[in-house]
């Protein structure tokens, strides 16, 4: 963020300041999912920009980008026919930085 100071006899400080929000951990979390029909839609908070992978055992695989931090939602589709549980696995790759992961277990009827 720039920052800019001017005392009163005119003197002017100007330097970038680095700002992080606060309460906003840096890491990939499941805030929730719903199980409608087949259809898996999950809602997941994202720490910066970089590209969201989602899949398990029996979905869809699903890949979605993100520009900032924020939540994005996500709809996977059971595969087949029948009873499902699984192990759904994120995965983020953040533009810069170490990737992280996140994992839920759902239950499709």
């Amino acid at each position: 963020m720039p920052t800019s100071i001017t005392a009163q006899s005119g003197a002017v400080l100007k330097q970038t300041t680095l700002v992080e929000p606060e309460g906003c951990p840096n890491k990939l979390t499941i805030l929730s999912h719903k199980v409608k029909n087949r259809s898996i839609t999950l809602k997941v908070a994202v720490p910066g920009a970089g590209k969201l992978s989602a899949g398990g055992k029996g979905l869809e695989t699903r890949t979605m980008r993100s520009t900032g931090r924020g939540v994005l939602t996500l709809t996977l589709r059971a595969k087949g026919r029948g009873k499902l549980r699984s192990e759904i696995k994120l995965s983020f790759a953040p533009s810069r930085g170490k990737k992280l992961a996140a994992s839920a277990t759902i239950r499709v009827s």
